[in-house]
């Protein structure tokens, strides 16, 4: 290989193939490699290990194999570790705690077991840890000490039920807290609130129980995104929340909560509360619309005597284009969508909600995209369009 003294090498979104050459070894002075969105296969020489000026390592979105090898613990001068999205194997080797000047930390969307390193609390200089999407488990160990972290992301561990980490909340610099289907029981920490930073809260898909503990807006002033779906929290749903205005997005369904619903269920574009309460409890609202989309079962909306719009039929067949126009018998899909979204169709024998937000993609709005055989005339039109959602995307077919 040459260009022995290099200090940055970025080959990024190239299509290049096969596997990395241990010669990357010989590159005594490099300080950046990046060979980000390649489709390189293989596993990663120990090689690499040897670059002791390495500063930034960046192999994501290729389909490299194997397991992690312990000599990138050698890296003493590592401050970004971006492995996400290949098909990795075993476990993160313990060298890696020897990586004190990480300040980024991504494997998220590979294959990697064991437990999550208890060692990860003492990479103090840490300002983003991405573990989302392998098949780690849990506990999450102790991370008082990452003082500096601004983006935390955890998601779809398994083993046993956990509980919230320790020193979660001393963690004030957090700007992005997703702790996703992590089988976390027990209540919410009021202190989570307090962490004025917050921007991104994800709870979604745990096993919380108890009430929601923000009863005002003076918790949580900077939130965006407030995701709770998927679990077992009970009490009323705080009026800040129901009020917020359209900057703020909330998404409570699938949940035990009581008190009375919103009076609509034709349309919620920033608090999703499908499916969000335990029982119907009645109302002597005279709105056209009824609390059917907020009882569990998602009855049939002529079984609510309050309904006084038109009454939708038993249907046997639904006929969607998502995202698209009406076709034929196909229903159109038009609405925007959005990122706590729900709406039912025009006939109400069907709805969907979406949730979630392009947090890493400048598609920020769009929930809606022209798929490729938009361009081919051959294909037909209900495949030219999309419905698309980054994290939950759900239709519901009613009175069927």
């Amino acid at each position: 290989m040459s260009h022995l003294n290099s200090y940055i090498c970025y080959l990024k979104g190239l299509n290049l193939t096969g596997t990395l050459p241990e010669e990357f070894g010989n590159l005594a002075h490099l300080q950046e490699l990046s060979l980000f969105g390649n489709r390189l296969n293989g596993s990663i020489p120990e090689e690499i290990g040897e670059i002791s000026t390495l500063a930034e390592l960046v192999l994501e979105q290729n389909q490299l194999q194997g397991p992690l090898p312990e000599s990138l613990g050698g890296l003493s001068n590592l401050q970004r570790l971006a492995i996400s999205s290949n098909n990795f194997t075993g476990t993160i080797p313990e060298t890696f705690g020897n990586l004190k000047n990480l300040t980024e930390f991504r494997v998220d969307g590979s294959g990697i077991t064991g437990s999550i390193p208890s060692f990860i609390g003492s990479l103090t200089k840490l300002e983003r840890l991405d573990m989302q999407g392998t098949s780690m488990e849990g506990p999450i160990p102790n991370i008082s000490g990452l003082l500096n972290l601004t983006e935390l992301r955890i998601s779809d561990l398994s083993g046993p039920i956990i509980s919230f980490p320790d020193g979660l909340t001393k963690l004030t610099n957090l700007g992005r807290l997703i702790l996703r289907n992590c089988s976390i029981s027990g209540q919410i920490p009021v202190d989570i609130g307090n962490m004025s930073a917050l921007t991104t809260l994800d709870l979604s898909f745990n096993r919380l129980s108890g009430e929601i503990p923000w009863k005002n807006d003076q918790y949580l002033r900077n939130i965006d995104f407030l995701y709770l779906t998927n679990n077992s929290l009970t009490g009323e749903v705080p009026n800040w929340m129901m009020e917020s205005n359209n900057d703020k997005h909330f998404d409570l369904s699938y949940n035990n909560f009581n008190g009375t619903p919103p009076d609509s269920c034709t349309e919620m574009q920033n608090v999703n509360l499908v499916s969000g309460y335990s029982s119907h409890k009645d109302s002597s609202s005279t709105s056209t619309s009824t609390y059917w989309c907020f009882m569990k079962d998602l009855p049939c909306p002529e079984l609510q005597p309050k309904y006084i719009t038109s009454i939708p039929p038993v249907v046997h067949s639904l006929y969607i284009n998502c995202g698209g126009p009406p076709v034929g018998e196909y229903e159109a899909d038009q609405s925007a969508g959005g990122k706590s979204y729900f709406r039912s169709s025009r006939t109400v024998n069907w709805a969907y909600s979406s949730t979630g937000d392009y947090m890493d993609n400048n598609r920020i709005n769009n929930y809606t995209v022209q798929t490729a055989f938009s361009s081919n005339e051959s294909y037909p039109e209900i495949f030219q369009t999309a419905r698309i959602a980054p994290l939950s995307l759900k239709y519901y077919g009613l009175c069927l």
